[in-house]
This record gives structure tokens, sequence and C-alpha cells, in this order.
């Protein structure tokens, strides 16, 4: 009897476990090269997955620090890879113009920029 109760919960817990993995599996969504998405505004003050140059080497290249003109801007993926685990992507505007006075291309952790709602999948 107990060892039937044993095997059922090793049983149980074995499918619980391998279900989850299939779970989280099928949730991530994966960017290819030439899918476009849309920049959004921050939740907070600094963007988590998307990585922006710090406002103060802004500055230094003779540029006033405003995040609020990427909000909106629909970008093109233009390079992706897998580090960690994580999927980073690199981003170029759809119109071709500069993110910013000297950046053309911004990288993001896509997993990151999801969780924090920063980057929106068009297509």
């Amino acid at each position: 009897m107990d060892l039937q109760k044993f095997k059922l919960k090793h049983v149980l817990f074995i499918t619980t476990f391998l279900l989850g993995f299939t779970l989280n599996a099928q949730e991530e969504k994966i960017l290819n090269i030439g899918d476009i998405v849309k920049i959004k505004a921050p939740q907070n003050r600094n963007y988590q997955g998307l990585n922006v140059p710090k406002r103060h080497f802004l500055v230094k290249q003779g540029e006033r620090p405003n995040y609020k003109k990427i909000n909106g801007v629909s970008a093109k993926v233009v390079a992706s890879i897998k580090k960690n685990g994580q999927q980073i992507v690199t981003l170029e505007r759809v119109d071709n113009k500069k993110f910013f006075i000297h950046r053309r291309l911004l990288t993001a952790n896509f997993r990151k920029a999801l969780q924090f709602n920063e980057l929106e999948v068009i297509e």
C-alpha cells in the first residue's frame, strides 16, 4: 500500500514538472530577423530590457537626454543571438533615422523587454 502511494506521488511530481517545462516553452516568443516591433515607454524612469545610452553619455555627446522621443517608434530586428539562454536582439528604426545622435542601433533583452512591456511585437 505504501509503495503504491510512493510511486503515485513520484509519477504526479514528474508529470507536473514536465508539464511546467512544456508550458514555459510554448509561452516564450522568439523574434526573427526582419520582424517589426514598437518601442513603448518604460514603466518606471529607466528601461529595463532595452539597452539605451545613459543620460550622462548623451550629454557628453551633445544631446539632450530625452528618452520620450523613442516612445512609439517602430523598429526592425536586424540581428538576433542567444546569450545565456536569453534572446538578445539588435533593433534599427524602420525609417532609417538614428535613435539618438550617435546611435543607429539599439539592443534589447527580448524576454525582459516583453516582461516590462517596453516592446510590442507588430509583425
